[in-house]
């Protein structure tokens, strides 16, 4: 997986001419789930989640080729079967031998083994898109081993609805005309992206000027289609014994979590979030699980668990069972470099400071 993955520029706009079928004799059309290079001008921590093009016409029995710029499942079939969760949990194989920065055992030792979901990682169907509720072909771009485009072909006319299951309200829409009928060449699909992009853009210029509520910090601040690398508000100042809420706000496109704690104990957590693991691509508990156990938050003075705490993964995914909020109460004053240690090394990337007082 693709840690730091950043959004394929948007091409340069040409004119959007639609072509007879002749002359466009190319039984394959690409399409980007996600941009390797944004626009100039869009802030440097937003990636799009979104095809490229939205929408896209082809004749019968061409193909549609599907590269990522990151990470994502491309999915055809009903609506119904598209969200598939990104991580899931095995309580026949628990967590053992977890331990913190102080070398003592964390709570969640016992506790169900977290995991990517291995129903992401494997191909299904035969890649030949079908009419009807049953017929289901998807695969994995950037997740497990698969890095190679993914290949659709649509033999009958009629309008077709791509999914990303890993982000709901992510579709491409494939119209599939008779041989003969006009479709946009080259050009007109590399100016739709191009549109496209744009208008991503300024979502993630207006996204990214949120100021965070008070005694708040928002891990990304996202929509359906822009997602952040980033947490709002980066340097933030709160008073010694109230609750500083972490959240992602009403989205999250991908689970992130907030952790404090030794450079070389962080380090570490970052380098083996995703090891070998009973369902396929295990996730480090240390990062999964929050530092401390129940639900009314954690309480950090610098020392517990040799001076880590982490929230654990969070996300608004109703399908993983991770909290989309918590609350860590400081109790010392000081100042604390926190990182996301899913989109970090453990010291540096997705990260920022706060000064308690």
């Amino acid at each position: 997986m693709d840690k730091y993955f950043r959004p394929l520029a948007a091409a340069t706009v040409v004119a959007a001419a639609l072509v007879p079928a002749a002359a466009a004799n190319a039984a394959t059309k690409s399409v980007s789930l996600g941009l390797a290079k944004n626009p100039a001008g869009t802030p440097q921590s937003a990636s799009f989640y979104d095809f490229f093009p939205r929408k896209v016409k082809i004749h019968a029995g061409d193909k549609i080729s599907y590269r990522t710029a990151g990470f994502g499942v491309v999915f055809s079939g009903p609506r119904s079967k598209a969200s598939l969760p990104l991580t899931t949990s095995d309580a026949a194989t628990p967590v053992a031998g977890s331990n913190d920065a102080a070398g003592a055992p964390f709570w969640f030792n016992g506790q169900p083994s977290p995991s990517i979901n291995g129903a992401l990682l494997g191909k299904a169907g035969d890649g030949k898109v079908k009419k009807g509720q049953k017929d289901v072909d998807h695969d994995a771009l950037n997740l497990g081993d698969s890095a190679k485009p993914y290949k659709l072909t649509f033999s009958k006319p009629g309008t077709y609805k791509i999914y990303d299951a890993l982000h709901a309200g992510v579709v491409n829409t494939v119209t599939v005309v008779k041989r003969g009928r006009r479709i946009p060449g080259k050009g007109a699909d590399r100016a739709a992206v191009t549109k496209q992009a744009n208008a991503l853009k300024r979502e993630a210029n207006r996204l990214a000027a949120v100021t965070a509520p008070g005694n708040t910090i928002l891990a990304g601040n996202d929509s359906t289609h822009v997602g952040f690398f980033q947490f709002f508000s980066p340097a933030a100042t709160v008073k010694a014994g109230q609750p500083v809420t972490i959240e992602g706000g009403s989205k999250i496109n991908f689970t992130h979590d907030l952790a404090i704690g030794p450079d070389a104990f962080m380090k570490s957590a970052a380098a083996t979030l995703i090891a070998p693991g009973a369902n396929g691509v295990g996730l480090n508990p240390a990062v999964a699980y929050p530092s401390q156990p129940g639900s009314a938050g954690l309480t950090f003075d610098g020392t517990q668990n040799g001076g880590f705490v982490n929230t654990g993964l969070l996300d608004t995914d109703a399908t993983t069972g991770a909290p989309s909020k918590t609350t860590i109460t400081f109790t010392k004053p000081g100042t604390y470099k926190y990182v996301c240690l899913i989109h970090s090394d453990g010291i540096q990337g997705m990260s920022g400071t706060i000064t308690v007082q």
